[in-house]
Parts: structure tokens; C-alpha cells; sequence
């Protein structure tokens, strides 16, 4: 399961074990109703090119991705409860 390098979780609510899957270069994980911060471990997906956490709950500081996800060109955050 390592070797994933897609997957598309859109439209369901919730999330597990994400962050082991750490060949993964597209993630699109929109109007999943996640709430709260966006976890840490976001920086252990270092292959994502492709991030889409768009229409979800999540709040607090827009992180700073771009130093933990060097290769991640696409990224979209609308829809969120960000500062």
C-alpha cells in the first residue's frame, strides 16, 4: 500500500493513515467536512504534486507548505475557515 501514488478521497468524511502513504503525489481530499488544523504530518507527503483540501473546516493559519513539499505545484485551500 506504500507504493500508492494516487488517491482520491473527495466526498467522504473521514481520514486514516494518510500520512504513511508517502509516495503519494496527488491527494485530493475536498468537501470532506475536516475540521480543525492541518496536521504536521502533511510534511511526511514529500512526493505530492497535486493537494486539494478545498471545501472542508479546516481553520487556524494557512500553513507554509512550500519548503516542507518541494515538489507540490498545484495546491488549493478555498473553501476553508482560514485566518
Amino acid at each position: 500500500m506504500k507504493s500508492i501514488e494516487e488517491l482520491d478521497l473527495s466526498w467522504n468524511e473521514f481520514i486514516d493513515k494518510l500520512f504513511t502513504l508517502t509516495n503519494l503525489r496527488v491527494l485530493k481530499l475536498e468537501h470532506n467536512q475536516l475540521e480543525g488544523e492541518i496536521s504536521e504530518q502533511l510534511s511526511s507527503l514529500t512526493k505530492l504534486r497535486f493537494l486539494d483540501i478545498s471545501m472542508n473546516q479546516f481553520s487556524g493559519q494557512v500553513p507554509k507548505v512550500g519548503h516542507l513539499l518541494p515538489d507540490l505545484q498545484i495546491l488549493d485551500l478555498s473553501r476553508n475557515n482560514f485566518e
